[in-house]
Parts: C-alpha cells; sequence; structure tokens
C-alpha cells in the first residue's frame, strides 16, 4: 500500500486473516483488487453403498433397466464405496482452506453416522430437494446429480465441487481457484477420452468427453480433447445456468438416467469448457497428485505423498477394484488417511 506513512496515518485497526485477527493501520486494511473477497460455498456428493435401504433401492432401480445394455463401469461397486473418505475431505478443507464460507452435502436421504449436524456451516441436502422432476428419482448416476447441484438453496454464486475422495493437501488460497473478478479457474488433465464417434463401449466417463466434444464442436468450431483432472472443481452457478438453457435437451436427458448412460453429458466438464470459450474461466495451474488405491505400490505412493508436502490437492481413486484384496486396501487408506489427517473437524460429532 505504501513504502512510508505519516504519523498522521498511523490510526490502529484491525485486520481479519483467515480465522486470525492481527493489528495494523487502518491505511493497510483497504480492500485489496486483487483479492477474492466474495463467499466461496464447497458442495459435496456423497454416498453410502453400504446402507441397505439405499442398496434394496438400486436393485429394484437395476430391476427396471432389464433389456438395456449398461456399461460395466455404470453401476459397479466401487463407484458407490464409502470408507469414510468424506470424513478426512473435510478436515482437509477445515485444516488447509478455513476461508470456505459453507459446506453442502448432497446425498440420497442419506447422512454419516459422524457428521455433527448442528453444525452451523454444514448443510445436508436431499435428492428430493433438488430434482425438478420426482419420477427421476432415485438416481445412481453422478451426471444427473451433476446437473441440480447449482439448484441448492442459497448456495453462493461461486462454489467449489468436490468428490469425498478429493482432498486438499497443504495451506491454500481461493485464488488458486477464482481471480478477483470471479472467474474461475480449470486444470486440464493430460488424460484424453478419445477421438472418432462415442460408442456403448465407453467407458461413461469417456462417453460423455465425446458428447460433451460434440456440443462444443457444433457451437465453437473447436475440437477438445482432454479431461480435467481430479481436483476441487471452481464453478459458478450463472455460467452453468447458461450451460443448461443453451443444451436444455441435453441437460434433462441426462438428469432422468438412473445409471450413467452413453448418451449422457458431463456438466461440471461442459461448464469448464463453455467458459473458457465465452470468457467466463480460465485455465489453472495446480500441484496435484492422482492415486488408484487399488494398485499394488499404493503403499509407496502413500509414502510419497506423506512425505513430499507440496500437493494442493490430490485425489486417492479406484474405479474398478475387481480382484483387489479389500481388506489390505482398506487397512492401508485408513492408515495413510489417519496419518495425514489426524485432527478432527469442527464437523465430526
Amino acid at each position: 500500500y505504501a513504502t512510508q506513512l505519516s504519523e498522521g496515518d498511523r490510526q490502529r485497526a484491525d485486520v481479519h486473516i483467515g480465522t486470525g485477527t492481527y493489528d495494523s493501520y487502518s491505511a493497510f486494511v483497504q480492500p485489496d483488487p486483487f483479492a477474492t473477497n466474495y463467499p466461496i460455498d464447497v458442495v459435496y456428493t456423497w454416498v453410502d453403498g453400504n446402507d441397505p435401504a439405499w442398496q434394496s433401492r438400486k436393485r429394484a432401480a437395476l430391476g427396471d433397466t432389464e433389456g438395456t445394455e449398461l456399461n460395466p463401469l455404470a453401476a459397479n461397486e466401487s463407484r458407490f464405496s464409502s470408507r469414510d473418505e468424506l470424513k478426512y475431505s473435510l478436515r482437509s478443507v477445515a485444516a488447509f482452506a478455513d476461508w470456505v464460507r459453507h459446506i453442502y452435502l448432497v446425498t440420497d436421504d442419506q447422512v454419516p453416522d459422524w457428521l455433527d449436524t448442528s453444525s452451523d456451516r454444514v448443510t445436508v441436502v436431499s435428492h428430493k430437494e433438488l430434482f425438478p422432476d420426482s419420477s427421476a428419482l432415485p438416481t445412481f448416476n453422478s451426471h444427473a446429480i451433476e446437473t441440480v447441484l447449482h439448484r441448492i438453496p442459497g448456495l453462493s454464486e461461486h462454489f467449489l465441487y468436490m468428490n469425498d475422495d478429493v482432498f486438499i493437501g497443504r495451506p491454500i488460497t481461493p485464488d488458486l481457484f477464482f481471480s478477483s473478478v470471479g472467474g474461475p479457474k480449470f486444470f486440464r488433465s493430460t488424460a484424453l477420452f478419445g477421438v472418432g464417434p462415442r460408442t456403448v463401449d465407453d467407458a461413461p466417463v469417456d462417453a460423455a468427453g465425446k458428447n460433451n466434444r460434440d456440443l462444443l464442436a457444433e457451437e465453437f468450431g473447436v475440437a477438445v480433447t482432454n479431461k480435467f483432472k481430479h481436483t476441487p472443481h471452481a464453478l459458478r452457478k450463472s455460467v452453468i445456468e447458461q450451460v443448461e438453457k443453451r443444451w436444455s435437451a441435453e441437460v434433462e436427458r441426462t438428469r432422468v438416467s438412473s445409471f450413467r448412460d452413453p448418451d449422457d453429458i458431463a456438466i461440471i466438464s461442459l461448464s469448464h469448457y463453455f467458459g473458457y470459450f465465452t470468457q467466463q474461466a480460465t485455465a489453472g495451474n495446480i500441484r496435484y497428485e492422482y492415486v488408484n488405491i487399488a494398485l499394488a505400490n499404493v503403499r509407496q505412493r502413500y509414502r510419497k505423498l506423506l512425505t513430499q508436502d507440496s500437493w494442493d490437492a490430490f485425489c486417492l481413486n479406484d474405479t474398478d477394484n475387481e480382484g483387489v484384496d479389500m481388506v489390505r486396501q482398506e487397512r492401508l487408506l485408513s492408515e495413510f488417511l489417519q496419518a495425514y489427517f489426524p485432527v478432527k473437524s469442527p464437523f465430526e460429532k
């Protein structure tokens, strides 16, 4: 602000940074035009695949798809497994992103037994509150659920969307995800969804990527090829609403699919690209690590995360755990998460 202050300018004032209050001068606590001084919320989607009532709903929904060929990765068990990752992801937010205003947890009327729902910073939101057509429920399609996240009552214009297997790795500031004037930043992956037309044999994430690609090619005359990293996704409600309006038929078709379908779009990725091509978003950089927890060398990968504390975010994911020693996998995961995030968050009982 200045190289020096005259005696008359040295009026004491408080400056608030994160949860701390510090001594300063009034001249130094004016709004910073390059700081992100607006509310930012976090939205999680979560499911407890071990819940008998939920399993019953899933079996009934699968029965309704008889005669329809589902991709093996559309309804496999690992997509719905919960190993308390959410508890530790919330710990990561509490420890390293205390500037987050509010956290919304979107579920199929499920609540983690450890979650303190009396917290004034956490709200559990039912699918029933968000889907405009109740006949689309229950749903087991993450693509469908993502089409309604911007409808959460009270959600801030700027928010981060996180899966429960994504974690903040070290202290970060909002400008990692948003510019001072509100533009979201996205993080492209080197992973590709392939060329050529979408087929029923494509993994659901690749099929949705190709569907997004075709819509963007028709609208903007471009050829996108990349997926996005499994990081917190910086989003604006207004941009998603523009996407919903521009491709209303495709959004609605995705929204009513009970399981991930070859015709789905991925509205989060589509919003990143649409925001970029309409000058409402930009590419960013993030220190990030992805770990497939089903791999045999996962212990070494955990050790790398623990000893190299240079990750803004990381993802611990398994898309298919068939043939994996689940007892070993869960033990190693639990040991790692407890070692990295040993301190309980304010969101736990």
